[in-house]
């Protein structure tokens, strides 16, 4: 009679092993880094939106009297309008320091300032004067040298923005070798503005599990490309979002 053959037990296949080991995530430096990378984002842009700057709907001559306020002669910007990595929404509310271009539209010379000032909460709102509003001059007596109080303000969103641009470059640059699109695909959609190509890039490459690297991985132009893409969409929906 014969015996049945014995089948030896077949090897698990290669990442099977790692698939059932869990790590912590506090102790896997891929995962870490996304979340800090999506922590930082975050805390910019939850800092950037509460601060604004709005533009003021009613008289704000009531609440200027008193305030600290900065007179800047460039339109405030909100978040998706400046370049987040670097300090421009903080230093666009230093106070004017030379004459701005004269308005065509008037004929006395006078030219367009914005008045910035803390509403509460640390909360901003501008509202636009000219020149020889008398009511400017009663704004400049609270005006205080060095960092205006609007600038201060805004300079805490600033804080997370600096950290965010220094860890993602580390991490594009020296991190693992992404499996979407290389290196500068990546470097490029850094970018972007509020963010995005930081928030794309934690969670695609670093909160999800390694993917198998494609065949054909994103390249820096694509990258060019979904740079200026995202731009646009972002600069449009605001502009249909604000004319609504």
């Amino acid at each position: 009679m014969a015996t049945p053959a014995v089948v030896p037990p077949t090897a698990p296949a290669q990442g099977q092993d790692q698939e059932r080991v869990h790590t912590p995530w506090w102790k896997d430096g891929r995962r870490l880094s996304g979340l800090l990378l999506l922590g930082l984002a975050g805390a910019y842009l939850v800092l950037a939106s509460w601060t604004g700057p709005r533009p003021a709907t009613d008289d704000p001559t009531p609440f200027l009297n008193g305030r600290p306020a900065a007179i800047t002669d460039q339109e405030p910007r909100t978040a998706h309008e400046v370049a987040w990595w670097q300090d421009d929404f903080a230093t666009q509310f230093k106070n004017v320091a030379g004459p701005a271009t004269t308005d065509p539209s008037k004929g006395d010379g006078s030219v367009p300032r914005y008045v910035v000032w803390e509403e509460g909460d640390r909360q901003l709102r501008w509202t636009r004067m000219w020149s020889d509003d008398p009511r400017l001059k009663q704004v400049q007596q609270h005006v205080r040298a060095g960092q205006s109080r609007p600038e201060e303000i805004a300079r805490w969103a600033s804080y997370p923005a600096r950290a965010l641009v220094i860890l993602a470059l580390l991490v594009v640059v020296s991190g693992h070798r992404p499996s979407v699109g290389n290196r500068w695909y990546w470097f490029w959609l850094l970018w972007t503005p509020l963010c995005i190509g930081v928030i794309w890039f934690a969670i695609t490459e670093k909160m999800r599990d390694p993917q198998e690297r494609r065949p054909r991985r994103k390249t820096g132009l694509d990258g060019i490309g979904a740079l200026v893409g995202i731009y646009i969409t972002v600069q449009l929906a605001f502009g249909v979002l604000n004319g609504l």
